[in-house]
Protein backbone atom coordinates (compact mmCIF):
# COMPACT_ATOMS: atom_id res chain seq x y z
CA UNK A 1 0.00 0.00 0.00
CA UNK A 2 2.71 2.37 1.44
CA UNK A 3 4.56 1.81 -2.35
CA UNK A 4 0.82 2.20 -3.93
CA UNK A 5 0.89 5.45 -2.22
CA UNK A 6 4.21 6.91 -3.38
CA UNK A 7 3.98 6.19 -7.06
CA UNK A 8 0.92 7.95 -6.70
CA UNK A 9 2.16 10.77 -5.49
CA UNK A 10 5.43 10.34 -7.35
CA UNK A 11 3.29 10.22 -10.72
CA UNK A 12 0.95 13.27 -9.70
CA UNK A 13 3.90 15.55 -8.96
CA UNK A 14 5.77 14.37 -11.34
CA UNK A 15 3.62 17.25 -14.12
CA UNK A 16 3.55 19.41 -11.03
CA UNK A 17 7.21 19.96 -10.84
CA UNK A 18 7.31 19.81 -14.42
CA UNK A 19 5.13 22.89 -15.01
CA UNK A 20 7.10 24.44 -12.35
CA UNK A 21 10.63 24.30 -14.25
CA UNK A 22 9.33 24.98 -17.27
CA UNK A 23 7.36 28.24 -16.26
CA UNK A 24 8.64 31.16 -17.99
CA UNK A 25 8.83 35.17 -16.84
CA UNK A 26 4.70 36.18 -17.11
CA UNK A 27 4.09 38.73 -20.34
CA UNK A 28 4.39 42.06 -20.47
CA UNK A 29 1.35 44.36 -19.91
CA UNK A 30 -0.01 45.01 -23.31
CA UNK A 31 -1.88 48.23 -23.67
CA UNK A 32 -4.00 50.07 -26.07
CA UNK A 33 -3.89 53.92 -27.12
CA UNK A 34 -7.16 55.03 -28.40
CA UNK A 35 -9.09 58.24 -28.81
CA UNK A 36 -11.66 59.05 -26.23
CA UNK A 37 -15.13 58.16 -26.76
CA UNK A 38 -15.93 61.83 -26.03
CA UNK A 39 -13.53 63.03 -28.48
CA UNK A 40 -14.79 60.70 -30.99
CA UNK A 41 -18.39 62.25 -30.72
CA UNK A 42 -17.34 65.84 -30.91
CA UNK A 43 -15.35 65.32 -34.03
CA UNK A 44 -17.69 63.13 -35.96
CA UNK A 45 -15.74 59.79 -35.54
CA UNK A 46 -18.59 57.25 -34.87
CA UNK A 47 -19.72 54.50 -36.90
CA UNK A 48 -23.22 54.13 -37.47
CA UNK A 49 -23.95 51.98 -34.52
CA UNK A 50 -22.68 54.84 -32.31
CA UNK A 51 -19.72 53.57 -31.12
CA UNK A 52 -16.09 55.16 -32.23
CA UNK A 53 -14.86 54.44 -35.33
CA UNK A 54 -11.23 54.15 -35.12
CA UNK A 55 -10.64 53.67 -39.06
CA UNK A 56 -11.66 57.17 -39.75
CA UNK A 57 -10.13 58.40 -36.69
CA UNK A 58 -6.72 57.68 -37.73
CA UNK A 59 -7.22 59.35 -40.57
CA UNK A 60 -6.98 62.65 -38.55
CA UNK A 61 -3.12 63.53 -38.87
CA UNK A 62 -3.62 65.79 -35.37
CA UNK A 63 -5.24 63.07 -33.70
CA UNK A 64 -2.55 60.28 -35.04
CA UNK A 65 0.05 62.56 -34.07
CA UNK A 66 -1.08 62.61 -30.05
CA UNK A 67 -1.99 59.38 -30.37
CA UNK A 68 2.05 58.54 -31.40
CA UNK A 69 3.14 60.84 -28.98
CA UNK A 70 1.30 59.34 -25.77
CA UNK A 71 2.60 56.10 -27.07
CA UNK A 72 6.23 57.19 -26.97
CA UNK A 73 5.98 59.16 -23.48
CA UNK A 74 4.67 55.79 -22.22
CA UNK A 75 7.30 53.64 -23.87
CA UNK A 76 10.22 56.08 -23.22
CA UNK A 77 9.35 55.83 -18.82
CA UNK A 78 8.14 51.64 -18.77
CA UNK A 79 9.81 49.94 -21.77
CA UNK A 80 8.01 46.43 -19.68
CA UNK A 81 4.78 47.93 -21.63
CA UNK A 82 3.74 46.35 -24.75
CA UNK A 83 2.07 49.10 -27.22
CA UNK A 84 -0.52 47.72 -29.78
CA UNK A 85 -0.21 49.47 -32.80
CA UNK A 86 -4.38 51.25 -33.09
CA UNK A 87 -4.07 50.34 -37.00
CA UNK A 88 -3.27 47.06 -36.81
CA UNK A 89 -5.87 46.30 -34.02
CA UNK A 90 -8.37 47.85 -36.48
CA UNK A 91 -7.02 45.58 -39.15
CA UNK A 92 -6.98 42.51 -37.35
CA UNK A 93 -10.86 43.33 -35.91
CA UNK A 94 -11.61 43.33 -39.71
CA UNK A 95 -9.85 40.26 -40.91
CA UNK A 96 -11.74 38.28 -38.44
CA UNK A 97 -15.37 40.17 -39.13
CA UNK A 98 -14.72 38.70 -42.35
CA UNK A 99 -13.93 35.30 -41.04
CA UNK A 100 -17.21 35.57 -38.77
CA UNK A 101 -19.38 36.17 -41.51
CA UNK A 102 -17.43 33.81 -44.09
CA UNK A 103 -18.31 31.62 -41.56
CA UNK A 104 -22.01 32.75 -41.00
CA UNK A 105 -21.35 33.89 -37.60
CA UNK A 106 -24.29 35.94 -36.11
CA UNK A 107 -22.71 39.63 -34.93
CA UNK A 108 -22.87 40.04 -31.23
CA UNK A 109 -20.43 42.82 -30.48
CA UNK A 110 -19.63 46.15 -31.48
CA UNK A 111 -16.87 47.16 -33.56
CA UNK A 112 -14.89 48.71 -30.75
CA UNK A 113 -15.25 45.73 -28.71
CA UNK A 114 -13.92 43.90 -31.51
CA UNK A 115 -10.97 45.99 -32.12
CA UNK A 116 -10.24 46.19 -28.20
CA UNK A 117 -10.53 41.98 -28.22
CA UNK A 118 -7.92 41.69 -31.55
CA UNK A 119 -5.71 43.90 -30.03
CA UNK A 120 -5.71 41.25 -27.08
CA UNK A 121 -4.51 44.66 -24.86
CA UNK A 122 -5.09 44.32 -21.07
CA UNK A 123 -5.31 48.37 -20.70
CA UNK A 124 -7.17 50.76 -22.99
CA UNK A 125 -5.35 53.91 -22.87
CA UNK A 126 -8.01 56.73 -23.71
CA UNK A 127 -6.87 59.67 -24.90
CA UNK A 128 -8.78 63.66 -24.88
CA UNK A 129 -7.51 66.69 -25.94
CA UNK A 130 -7.74 69.88 -26.88
CA UNK A 131 -6.25 72.51 -28.58
CA UNK A 132 -7.27 76.36 -27.00
CA UNK A 133 -6.13 79.41 -28.95
CA UNK A 134 -5.91 82.48 -26.52
CA UNK A 135 -4.90 85.31 -29.82
CA UNK A 136 -1.50 83.89 -30.57
CA UNK A 137 -1.18 81.98 -28.13
CA UNK A 138 -1.75 78.29 -27.82
CA UNK A 139 -2.51 75.25 -25.44
CA UNK A 140 -3.02 71.84 -25.16
CA UNK A 141 -5.07 70.46 -22.97
CA UNK A 142 -4.95 66.86 -22.10
CA UNK A 143 -6.65 64.00 -20.40
CA UNK A 144 -6.02 60.50 -20.46
CA UNK A 145 -7.82 57.37 -18.49
CA UNK A 146 -6.50 53.89 -18.63
CA UNK A 147 -8.80 51.56 -18.62
CA UNK A 148 -9.02 47.48 -17.57
CA UNK A 149 -9.67 46.02 -20.79
CA UNK A 150 -11.26 42.93 -19.72
CA UNK A 151 -13.36 44.73 -16.39
CA UNK A 152 -13.83 48.42 -17.68
CA UNK A 153 -12.99 49.95 -14.06
CA UNK A 154 -10.81 53.20 -14.85
CA UNK A 155 -7.34 52.14 -13.13
CA UNK A 156 -5.68 55.64 -13.76
CA UNK A 157 -6.78 59.40 -15.18
CA UNK A 158 -4.49 62.05 -15.83
CA UNK A 159 -5.12 65.65 -16.78
CA UNK A 160 -3.11 68.13 -17.91
CA UNK A 161 -2.33 71.18 -19.80
CA UNK A 162 0.79 73.09 -21.48
CA UNK A 163 1.50 75.98 -23.90
CA UNK A 164 2.46 75.11 -27.67
CA UNK A 165 5.31 76.69 -28.84
CA UNK A 166 4.79 80.18 -31.35
CA UNK A 167 7.25 80.49 -34.12
CA UNK A 168 7.65 84.01 -35.25
CA UNK A 169 9.30 85.13 -37.90
CA UNK A 170 12.05 87.93 -37.47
Amino acid sequence: MRKFVLAFLALFMFPVALSLCGQTQMDPPRLLVVPHLKYCQQHGFMSDDNTPDYLNALKDDILTSVVDQVRSLIQDRNQNFEIVELSQAVSNSKENEMLAFAHDGAESESIDEAIIRASEADVIVKVDFNINANGPQKSLRMTIDAVDAYTENSLAIVTGETRLSTSSAA
